[in-house]
């Protein structure tokens, strides 16, 4: 909202909204929309300057977007409009139903796109329709200078139109994806796509496979046993995390283990605005990693080189 103040090195393109979240343990209301989860992860580490390019109504608080400490100069308040509402039921076998009244989220207006944001070092399509996906990628390839890219996938919107989503994982650098949207994908024999793939495994974690180097070892970082009271979100909140903390230096080791354990705190409580993930999020920004040698987080990405 308002003019471009800064520039920014992550920018996180996608929606803010109302999620209903129907589960086992109870039904609540609360911030949501994947641009919103995945800024919340994107807070984890030394401070990273994060964007949020989205469109929202009149009756979203954009002082708590604010208040993670990202750039609002992308965010569109559209007048007498409502901002998008999303209800996801998690049924007991594990599945999920989706539905959305999209408001203002409906269409994609490029020119929200600050200036300031071509300079970013990395442009994320967090979840959305993978035509409105299609559209941004359509215009960073207009820039002069096209920064590292990377896509998250949703299950519901790879069943609707699964040629749309394999193009958007064949235009970006990095894929996040979980295991029933893989093999969606793969469905009758199609390529995997050619960049990095970040595997939301859920309970068990999650998988990191380097796609420019095949002989790469694949790296499973697994998840700390946690009681699951709603999941909503929990990939974005990933994908936020593992993008900052790669782009302050991190490798990508060490950046999915503090994303993994991030994402895992989510789970806890409805939303992303509880205390448990604040805790694990502000606790990481000090404490050594799995793995890490017993360097502190801190000291570890001053001294490597930034990478995605």
């Amino acid at each position: 909202m308002g003019a471009d103040r800064r520039a920014v090195d992550l920018v996180i393109i996608g929606h803010l909204a109302w999620n209903e979240d129907r589960t086992p343990s109870g039904t609540r209301t609360s911030r949501g929309g994947a641009a919103y989860y995945c800024a919340v992860g994107a807070t984890v580490g030394v401070a990273l300057t994060t964007g949020v390019v989205a469109a929202v109504g009149d009756d979203f608080d954009v002082e708590a977007v604010e208040r993670l400490g990202v750039d609002t100069a992308g965010l569109t308040r559209v007048p007498d409009d409502t901002t998008a509402r999303f209800v996801i039921t998690q049924l007991g076998d594990g599945t999920r139903t989706f539905v959305a009244s999209w408001g203002v989220a409906e269409t994609v207006d490029v020119r929200s796109y600050p200036a300031a944001y071509r300079r970013a070092r990395h442009v994320h399509l967090a979840t959305a329709p993978p035509e409105q996906q299609l559209v941004w990628l359509a215009h960073v390839a207009g820039w002069p200078r096209r920064p590292t890219l990377s896509a998250d996938l949703f299950e519901h919107f790879v069943r609707q139109s699964p040629e749309a989503t394999r193009r958007v994982a064949g235009g970006v650098d990095v894929v996040f994806m979980n295991e029933e949207e893989a093999a969606l994908l793969r469905a009758g024999g199609q390529a995997w796509p050619t960049g990095d793939i970040v595997l939301k495994r859920g309970a068990a974690g999650a998988t990191y496979y380097h796609g420019r180097h095949t002989d790469a070892r694949p790296i499973s970082i697994p998840a700390p046993p946690t009681w699951a009271v709603e999941t909503t979100g929990a990939g974005d909140v990933l994908a936020g995390a593992f993008l900052a903390l790669r782009m302050r230096g991190a490798s990508p080791a060490r950046a999915l283990a503090a994303a993994v354990r991030v994402a895992s705190a989510s789970v806890t409580d409805f939303g992303v605005d509880h205390q448990q993930l604040r805790h694990t999020i502000a606790g990481l920004r000090y404490a050594p990693l799995p793995g890490s040698r017993g360097g502190h987080l801190r000291r570890e990405l001053r001294t490597c080189p930034p990478a995605v």
